[in-house]
């Protein structure tokens, strides 16, 4: 039986996927991978993103039940100055319909603020509640809970 909670993860290097599941050990969340088969890393995955984030790529990842859950924390990286263009795919592709949504970017670069309020609106869209978009500066190997904890003790969950 599905969890109320959920991570929705992609990741390219392995530091997103470290922050999502911390994430969903701490919420007791059900955690998916968007991204379970493609190949992200090296240059291929480098050129695979560079397609997707120019709209060149057909590549969609398989829909998930979303039915019942509270809350859904969507969890990627910033790729080419926007949250990584699966994370858009699966938010066009869901209905979100009385979900909490919380939005969690691992970023060693800044993000365009048009990119971000794209992101918000496209989760109202589906009609989740977008709980807040947070970008995080996150290097490989950085703790996930010293820039996580503070962010799950303002969120007030129980």
């Amino acid at each position: 039986m599905a969890r109320p909670r959920l991570v929705v993860y992609v990741s390219r290097t392995g530091t997103t996927a470290a922050v999502a599941a911390w994430l969903a050990a701490r919420l007791d969340a059900d955690l998916h991978d968007l991204a379970p088969r493609r190949d992200l890393a090296g240059l291929g995955g480098l050129a695979r993103i560079a397609a997707g984030a120019l709209n060149l790529s057909r590549e969609t990842a398989p829909p998930i039940t979303l039915g019942g859950r509270r809350l859904v924390v969507l969890a990627a990286p910033i790729w080419f100055l926007a949250p990584a263009h699966p994370l858009h795919e699966f938010v066009r592709a869901h209905r979100l319909d009385g979900a909490d949504v919380l939005v969690v970017l691992t970023m060693t670069t800044g993000c365009r603020q048009v990119a971000l309020r794209r992101l918000r609106s496209d989760i109202e869209a589906a009609g989740g509640r977008c709980l807040g978009v947070h970008a995080l500066k996150v290097r490989p190997g950085d703790p996930p809970s010293e820039l996580l904890a503070p962010l799950l003790s303002d969120l007030h969950l129980p």
